[in-house]
C-alpha cells in the first residue's frame, strides 16, 4: 500500500519542520503574552532570523543560541529566567528536557498542536512546570494548527493528561483498520486518475 504523499515528502526532507521562520508580528504577539519582569534573563535558543530575540522588551537581559552560528542550545548551561522561541520540532523531547534544566521561571514555545503529547506534558510536570496557557493560532505554510505553549515553574497546570494508551475494542479496531486500508487504496486510485 502506498503511503500518503505528504508523509513521504516529510520523511524525504532533512528535518522539514526544523527551519520554519516565525512571522515577526506573531513572535511579538507571543512575547507580549508573557509577564516578563525587569532584569529577567530571557533566552532565544533558536535565533533563526531574530524574530523573537530582536523583539524581547528593553527591560530584560537577553541571550541567544543558533546552531548555524556555532552557538548550540544543547551546550548552553547558563541559568535563565525565561526561554521563548520556535524550536526544531524533530528535537522537541531534547529541547524540553534541556529547557527545564536551565529555565527558572518559564518556557514558551511555538509548536504544532500535534506536538503536544502526554509524554511531553509529563516531562514538564515532573520538572515542576505547569502548563499555564495554550494559545491556538493559524500559521499559513506550517503543517496543522500551531500553539504557543507556556509552562511556568511551580505553577499549577491548566491541562490534565494521561500517559496510558487506550485502545478501541478489538472488534471495532479490526473493522476500522480494514476501512482505513480501503479508504487509502481508493484515495490513491482516485487521485491518480
Amino acid at each position: 500500500m502506498k503511503k500518503l504523499s505528504w508523509v513521504k515528502q516529510l520523511r524525504d526532507k532533512e528535518n522539514p519542520n526544523d527551519k520554519k521562520k516565525t512571522d515577526r508580528p506573531l513572535a511579538l504577539h507571543c512575547i507580549n503574552m508573557i509577564d516578563l519582569k525587569t532584569d529577567d534573563i530571557v533566552l532565544d535558543p533558536f535565533f533563526g532570523d531574530g524574530a523573537f530575540y530582536e523583539q524581547y522588551p528593553s527591560h530584560v537581559k537577553k541571550d541567544w543560541c543558533e546552531i548555524e552560528k556555532d552557538r548550540d542550545f544543547f551546550n548552553y548551561d547558563n541559568k535563565v529566567d525565561w526561554i521563548i522561541s520556535n524550536p526544531p520540532y524533530s528535537k522537541l523531547n531534547e529541547v524540553f528536557s534541556h529547557s527545564v534544566k536551565i529555565a527558572s521561571k518559564g518556557i514558551a514555545y511555538l509548536i504544532g498542536i500535534m506536538n503536544l503529547s502526554p509524554k511531553r506534558c509529563k516531562l514538564l510536570t515532573d520538572a515542576g512546570f505547569g502548563i499555564t496557557r495554550i494559545y491556538l493560532c493559524n500559521v499559513r505554510g506550517w503543517f496543522g494548527k500551531t500553539i504557543l505553549l507556556i509552562a511556568e515553574k511551580d505553577k499549577p497546570s491548566i491541562l490534565d493528561f494521561d500517559i496510558e494508551y487506550w485502545t478501541m475494542p478489538p472488534e471495532e479496531l479490526e473493522v476500522y483498520q480494514k476501512e482505513q486500508k480501503e479508504y487509502q487504496a481508493n484515495y490513491w486510485k482516485n487521485r491518480n486518475k
